[in-house]
């Protein structure tokens, strides 16, 4: 970073600004820094991680699978980690985000604990003035906003919350340091993949548990096998191929739609189907059949 001495205080000027530490901010971050230009990131939370650092809540793990939720940029930073299971939980992801900012030494061009206040872009000087919550002014050309679709939680939902005499916890902000449930009544608002999370992993431990539900979710049993150096080495050697592959395909997958509903007898699909609950993945939802998000009979 430069520092420019303009009154009343003093101004970092930059290239470009990145706002956040997660999967895409490191990214653009490193992907910036190689083209040459003098860019830094800014983060809220106290580290990288993204998505991985704030929703740290009971149950919380990819809901794809772990090798193809990678970088494909660098085949000796995909090759450099291993996976201990096909659908890893949070700790295990934020692990793999540190290894990913230490491999290519990015921690230095972040500032954390950082929120951006604002942002005004110039017309005339076709650069962006930046104001951070700890009084920092920066000038950039370039202003990009990597901050996530899973940010920003909704805390103030319910009326009269604030006089609720129990602890309120937000998934996407669960305390570094965990919440006892054990022997408590618990009330899990909400049965999105979070809330299925949340429930199947502290059912068990609470005393009593009631599941608020606008709208009934179906979901199938995740098949999750642990991985060892056999897998390793099939995945690894398959780097190649996830890259060319996965940017093409429907959802960004390594898997896509291979038959066309009218193609296929009633038979015939029955055994797809079948085939396909059994890898217990994503698959069923996203390489069935298209048909599937248009044709009521599908």
């Amino acid at each position: 970073m430069t520092l420019t001495a303009d009154a009343p205080s003093a101004t970092t000027t930059l290239d470009a600004l990145v706002i956040g530490a997660g999967v895409a901010g490191l990214y653009q971050v490193y992907q910036l820094r190689e083209l040459g230009l003098n860019v830094h990131g800014y983060e809220a939370g106290g580290d990288v991680g993204g998505t991985w650092y704030w929703n740290r809540y009971p149950g919380a793990r990819f809901d794809s699978e772990a090798y193809i939720y990678q970088y494909l940029f660098n085949e000796e930073l995909y090759k450099g980690w291993s996976w201990s299971e096909k659908f890893p939980g949070q700790p295990e992801i934020e692990q793999w985000l540190h290894y990913v900012t230490d491999q290519l030494e990015l921690r230095d061009d972040y500032t954390f604990n950082t929120r951006i206040q604002s942002a005004v872009f110039n017309e005339d000087t076709g650069r962006w003035l930046v104001a951070t919550d700890t009084g920092e002014t920066i000038d950039t050309r370039l202003l990009i906003t990597c901050a996530g679709m899973l940010s920003a939680p909704r805390t103030d939902v319910f009326d009269g919350q604030e006089s609720f005499g129990g602890q309120i916890v937000f998934t996407s902000r669960w305390p570094k340091e965990g919440v006892e449930v054990k022997g408590k009544s618990v009330a899990v608002i909400g049965t999105g993949a979070t809330g299925i999370q949340v429930i199947q992993t502290i059912a068990p431990e609470v005393g009593h548990m009631k599941v608020f539900i606008r709208t009934p979710q179906y979901s199938i049993p995740m098949k999750n096998p642990k991985y060892g150096p056999v897998e390793h080495e099939w995945y690894h050697n398959r780097f190649a191929e996830i890259r060319d592959t996965v940017p093409h395909t429907f959802t960004g997958f390594e898997y896509d739609f291979e038959h066309a509903w009218a193609d296929l007898t009633p038979e015939q699909r029955h055994e797809h189907i079948n085939q396909i609950w059994e890898d217990g993945s994503l698959k069923l939802w996203l390489a069935s059949f298209a048909e599937l998000f248009s044709e009521q009979e599908a």
